[in-house]
């Protein structure tokens, strides 16, 4: 089936609606996860300043930015891609969590 002026505009305006409200929240959830890890063991360790959750977005967007690979494009699995996304904080704050008790 062909697609429709219509349908192309449809698609547009929700993903321009859409990334925003996923967006947003997971950069928060990746700045929780990096600021309260940070805190459990690199303050403790090295005596340094606390970070924010604020700045723990921030450290995640350079980090990432710098550190980014690229996916193979001929993967088409997005659910095991997402579960990803919200996994990878939650286990780094677990394993902040278990070696904060030996510091």
């Amino acid at each position: 089936m062909k697609n429709t002026l219509g349908e192309a505009i449809l698609y547009v305006v929700l993903f321009v609606v859409l990334a925003p409200l996923m967006i947003i929240p997971l950069l928060i959830y990746s700045g929780w996860a990096i600021s309260t890890s940070w805190n459990w063991l690199m303050v403790p360790i090295f005596g340094i300043r606390e970070l924010t959750i604020y700045q723990g977005i921030a450290v995640s967007l350079i980090v990432g930015y710098l550190t980014h690979q690229l996916q193979d494009k001929n993967s088409d699995d997005n659910l095991q891609s997402f579960g990803w996304i919200l996994a990878r904080p939650l286990m780094l704050v677990g394993f902040a969590w278990i070696l904060k008790g030996y510091i």
